[in-house]
């Protein structure tokens, strides 16, 4: 191939002309410019957060006036793939396409992933380079990582991505600066982290500590249900002990002996062993503490399930998705009177079910004892 006449901007004797942006001898550094490996930098941005169109278009001009400001630089390709509730896609290959594309379907979106490929020539180089800005909002609402998935991602150009995201992509802001300019690239990685975190949701700090500390919490309402019962069952028994040796007292303060005295004394000793009383009674403690660890472990899960549940995250570009917004923000507030709620009931049934094996046995162990 002649070089030479593919740089020049001369009429062709037939055909048509290709213009380089550079000299002849610095073809090859320009070919590797396009096609080399570059460099990357990552960051996730852990959710929850909300993205809207209006959003997506204020972050495509801000990076878009960003780069065009700072370097001699050619937008090649903007794409955005969004993603929806049945795990279909679609791909627009410009920002144009975008702001006028409709979903017909009653779907809702669930990923957007954007993409910007720059062609830029820094002050420092003589030629211009390739610049990839890949920015992906997933939610809970995804899909699992298939390896349909995993391909869109290697479309997107993020095949190597893919185990990061299998990790730390839901519910996640994940940025991806490809780049040839060390400096470039953490400007703009600075720049899209600076924006995107006005699109994070916080939650109350009530709520951010029972979702970041769910375990302990399940962990102390399950042990304070247990712990509980052990020391209602500690002194239950305390209490059957000072009723039996009360009786046995009143027995033994009778020093006559008469026959009268001897027989009572006789029915007391044969009563306490032939009914298998302290038998039956540890049988009933045990049942107890028993009972005591499925209800505290049931309670903890039920507690951890309800302290475990995070904010959501939405992207929303159609109807069905606002709809949906609606709907889980509506669930997750709800979801925090019941957290509140499983908390007291716990404490309730803690209390109640103490009392209430208290009085049994209150009842049940004099009728075993008292001659």
């Amino acid at each position: 191939m002649n070089t030479s006449k593919l740089s020049k901007s001369t009429e062709p004797e037939s055909g048509g002309a290709v213009m380089l942006p550079c000299e002849p001898e610095h073809f090859r550094d320009f070919i590797a410019g396009l096609l080399g490996r570059p460099q990357t930098i990552t960051r996730y941005l852990p959710g929850p957060y909300e993205v809207n169109r209006t959003d997506i278009e204020s972050l495509y001009h801000l990076v878009d006036q960003r780069v065009s400001s700072q370097n001699d630089a050619t937008l090649i390709q903007f794409t955005a793939r969004i993603v929806y509730d049945d795990d279909s896609s679609v791909l627009l290959n410009s920002f144009t396409d975008f702001m006028h594309y409709n979903e017909v379907k009653p779907l809702i979106s669930t990923d957007v992933h954007l993409g910007w490929t720059f062609l830029i020539k820094f002050r420092n180089k003589d030629f211009p380079e390739k610049q990839q800005i890949d920015v992906s909002f997933t939610t809970d609402n995804s899909q699992l990582l298939t390896k349909k998935r995993a391909r869109e991602f290697g479309a997107y150009g993020l095949s190597e991505f893919v185990p990061y995201v299998m990790r730390r992509v839901l519910n996640s802001i994940s940025i991806r600066i490809s780049h040839t300019d060390r400096t470039w690239g953490t400007d703009i990685e600075a720049l899209l982290s600076g924006q995107l975190q006005h699109l994070k949701k916080k939650d109350r700090p009530l709520k951010a500590f029972a979702y970041d500390h769910s375990g302990v919490l399940s962990l102390f309402v399950g042990s304070g249900v247990f712990i509980s019962a052990l020391v209602a069952g500690f002194f239950i028994t305390d209490t059957f002990i000072e009723r039996y040796l009360a009786a046995a007292k009143i027995l033994g303060s009778n020093t006559s002996l008469n026959f009268d005295s001897l027989v009572k004394k006789i029915d007391f000793l044969m009563n306490i062993i032939a009914s298998g009383l302290w038998t039956r009674y540890a049988f009933y403690v045990s049942g107890f503490f028993i009972l005591a660890i499925i209800v505290a472990i049931f309670l903890a899960i039920i507690v951890s399930s309800y302290a475990e549940t995070r904010r959501p995250s939405f992207v929303v570009l159609t109807k069905e998705a606002q709809e949906n917004r609606d709907e889980a923000t509506k669930r997750y507030e709800s979801n925090w009177w019941k957290l509140t709620g499983s908390i007291i009931g716990s404490l309730i049934i803690s209390v109640f079910g103490n009392y209430l094996f208290y009085k049994i046995m209150q009842y049940w162990a004099p009728q075993q004892i008292l001659p």
